[in-house]
């Protein structure tokens, strides 16, 4: 016969710590054993924790870029506004139709468009970023080369190339050529330029320059009206030069007054008007004569600083101060 045994809890206080001590102790127990196998102190949840840290700081930026992505994306297309079309084909034919109707508008002859071997442009990200199967994921853009030439005045090539810098649609201006023609009264011009497309990005902008920027023509008004092509009219043959007569001999001083004794002393411009101060080399005399009054029959006239002019019958002549009156010049 088996016998129970059975054991009575302490009653009152003492009891009733029993009890709360027992629970603790196995609520302890099982928080215990959960963390061990939740793995809540091992290494491999302080990564998993690590990274998912991580991912909600990645997600946070993302979030954060979303507006400088709104504007990378209207920068995007303000530049695919500006492109012809989405491909070569589009571009081509707009870019072609475009500069023969410039040509036409500015009138000049002989206008010849060509279009030439498009390139490629690979964004930079190639080298960053991972592969990828399709490596067109990095194409950024496409150049196309142009080229137009024609003939007019220099006003009209100097309009060409203002006109194609002022289109709103992207190009590259790479030469301009002027050469002159007929003496430089006509000019053949050749614009070089380059323009892209964005592949698949079709714009929808009207791509034609405004009034106000077609006005900005007239600051090369000045150089049109130069025209340094001009070659310059060769001057007029200028009439030969008929040799004058030579001036008659100064009349001889007549004999019977010593001429060769008086010299012009000095030159004067005295109260009544110029004088003319003359000495006798061998006796000494002097005189002192005014316009009208006469030594001999040389009747004195005037002087020029220190030349004295005198008339003897219907000659003239003139002599120098220090000069015998004999010493005369026409």
């Amino acid at each position: 016969m088996k016998r129970t045994r059975r054991f009575r809890l302490p009653q009152g206080p003492r009891g009733t710590l029993l009890l709360v001590g027992t629970a603790v102790g196995v609520g302890i127990a099982s928080l215990a054993g959960f963390a061990v196998g939740a793995k809540w102190f091992t290494e491999e949840r302080a990564t998993t924790r690590k990274t998912l840290l991580s991912a909600e700081n990645a997600i946070k930026q993302i979030n954060g870029l979303q507006p400088t992505r709104e504007k990378l994306e209207r920068d995007l297309k303000s530049v695919v506004n500006r492109t012809f079309g989405p491909d070569q084909a589009a571009t081509d034919s707009a870019l072609r139709s475009r500069l023969n109707r410039i040509g036409e508008e500015i009138r000049l002859s002989d206008l010849r468009v060509a279009t030439g071997t498009p390139t490629m442009r690979t964004s930079p990200a190639k080298r960053l970023l991972p592969k990828v199967k399709d490596q067109r994921y990095y194409d950024d853009f496409v150049e196309v080369p142009a080229t137009i030439t024609g003939s007019g005045t220099l006003e009209q090539a100097l309009r060409l190339v203002h006109r194609i810098e002022v289109e709103p649609w992207l190009k590259r201006i790479d030469s301009v050529g002027l050469e002159e023609e007929k003496d430089g009264e006509r000019i053949k011009v050749t614009v070089k330029l380059t323009t892209i497309f964005l592949p698949d990005q079709k714009g929808t902008a009207d791509l034609r320059p405004s009034d106000a920027d077609l006005e900005r023509f007239e600051r090369l008004r000045p150089i049109v009206l130069a025209n340094p092509f001009r070659v310059p009219t060769p001057p007029k043959p200028q009439p030969t030069a008929v040799a004058a007569d030579p001036a008659p001999p100064p009349p001889p001083a007549p004999a019977g007054f010593p001429y060769d004794q008086w010299l012009v002393t000095s030159l004067v411009s005295g109260p009544l008007g110029p004088e003319a101060w003359l000495r006798n080399a061998t006796t000494g005399e002097t005189r002192v004569v005014t316009p009208g009054q006469a030594i001999g029959e040389a009747i004195f006239v005037d002087f020029d600083v220190d030349i004295a002019q005198f008339r003897q019958g219907d000659a003239s002549f003139r002599v120098q101060i220090g000069r015998p009156l004999t010493d005369r010049q026409s």
